[in-house]
């Protein structure tokens, strides 16, 4: 009989999409952790977490998604066939090992939260994972995480037991800033270590890597579960290993959170198209006019930089040709709102660029039909709002008609098929935005190098 802990980190949006891992082919269990995050940075709810307000839309989404029946759809989808959790390796006996769930948050706790209502949130998990299983699953509300009710609840435990730790992130900075302490305390409680994760698992969190180190000196086994192992298979493929033509798609807001990973996808794509915000500093640095959209003057020389680089490589680097532009920023952002088309040769310097034009869509959507790999991160334009969302539609439309491996990397990217309805259609859709974009750059993921088995 093994003691075995398994972090998750799942995210419920607003199109109620929830991601997990199916049966293995040789007829295993599969790992499945559950948790519910609505406050991460990669999916905001438009509301700063930092107020009191984000208590009541999280408890409002919850009990709305209750009454709608969405919660028994998530867990559906999430849990299968409602098979008990199990590891990688296969190791795991659903009817005498241990189990141990521990969550990690995107989202530290606020002063605010009163103890009740934060509890519900974990309760819930509780309850709808309790419900899969079919079997009882102990929660144990303790603050400390690893304190002395919830070790004694797991010393407690019998063969087949299921234990749901209180959210890591609860003990602040020693769980964010890698305490040793709370590592080994956290290693206490298992003999193996189950990262399935991939949301966190470029956060050195104690978690998520330093937690691995203290399962190793007791003997244990650190593993990957099949989610990780499904990010690991399609981003790793896409970058290092692409079926050409590889087209990669990166939009959003600023240059400077894609400063390396425009870099590296340069030096591994076929095609590299840019599109949303951060274009028009690419643009800027081509010397056209851009008005009043979204530029940031510390990049352009690196702009320059990366289509020089395009070009000494012989990649094709593709700007937007034309321009859907604003007078004002609509307020709220979904309002109503007059736009204006210009070839981006000619926009004028009282206008605002919020999304690519049409010229540019069917541009972009004839690059996306002769590939054999698409990688997209990042919305093309103000998605929210529908008078602005149409060329991250015919993206993403794009995407949806072709044979080619499609790949969503987390995030804004994730948000937007989902919303507008093309998840079915994608390859992968990845469920960690900041993971996504670290391993596109090429990096270690802290909570991949520290498995045993990837």
């Amino acid at each position: 009989m093994k003691k075995m802990m398994a972090l998750g980190l799942a995210v419920v949006m607003a199109m109620a999409t929830l991601t997990g891992c199916g049966s293995s082919d040789s007829g295993k269990k599969t790992a499945k952790v559950v948790e519910i995050d609505l406050t991460s940075e990669e999916y905001a709810f438009g509301v700063d977490k930092t107020q009191p307000e984000l208590l009541d839309a999280v408890n409002d989404f919850i009990k709305e998604i209750k009454e709608n029946g969405k919660l028994d759809e998530i867990c559906n989808n999430y849990f299968g066939d409602g098979t008990p959790v199990a590891v990688t390796s296969g190791t795991y006996d659903a009817n005498k090992d241990q189990l141990v769930v521990a969550t990690n948050a995107a989202f530290e706790p606020f002063e605010y939260m009163e103890g009740e209502n934060y509890l519900g949130i974990d309760m819930e998990i509780a309850a709808a994972l309790a419900e899969k299983l079919g079997k009882p699953v102990n929660f144990v509300a303790d603050y400390n995480v690893t304190g002395e009710a919830a070790t004694a609840a797991v010393n407690a435990m019998n063969e087949g037991d299921v234990v749901l730790l209180q959210n890591t992130r609860f003990r602040g900075a020693e769980e964010t800033k890698n305490g040793e302490e709370f590592s080994k305390e956290l290693a206490d409680l298992a003999d193996v270590y189950v990262c399935d994760a991939f949301g966190s698992s470029h956060r050195a969190h104690a978690s998520v890597a330093g937690v691995t180190k203290f399962i190793t000196a007791k003997g244990g086994e650190n593993v990957v579960g099949y989610l990780m192992q499904k990010e690991i298979n399609f981003l790793g493929n896409a970058v290092e290993d692409p079926v050409r033509p590889f087209v990669a798609i990166l939009g959003g807001a600023k240059v400077a959170d894609k400063l390396n990973v425009i870099s590296n996808l340069l030096e591994k794509c076929d095609t590299l198209i840019i599109g949303g915000g951060m274009a028009y500093t690419f643009l800027k640095a081509q010397g056209y006019e851009i008005g009043k959209s979204l530029v940031d003057d510390t990049k352009i020389d690196y702009c320059k930089e990366m289509m020089a680089k395009a070009e000494k490589l012989g990649k094709k680097l593709l700007l937007p040709v034309d321009s859907v532009t604003i007078a004002d920023f609509p307020n709220p952002i979904d309002a109503p709102v007059e736009v204006e088309v210009y070839d981006v040769t000619n926009m004028p310097a009282d206008r605002e660029g919020c999304d690519i034009g049409p010229k540019t869509a069917e541009l972009y959507a004839e690059a996306v039909k002769t590939a054999k790999t698409v990688v997209w991160n990042g919305p093309m334009g103000v998605f929210e709002n529908p008078t602005l969302a149409k060329g991250t539609i015919a993206v993403a439309k794009a995407l949806a008609e072709t044979d080619a491996t499609t790949i969503i990397g987390g995030g804004d990217s994730a948000a937007a098929v989902n919303q507008l309805g093309f998840a079915d259609k994608m390859s992968h859709i990845s469920t960690g935005g900041g993971a996504s974009l670290e391993f596109l750059e090429g990096k270690e993921l802290p909570g991949v190098v520290a498995a045993d088995d990837k």
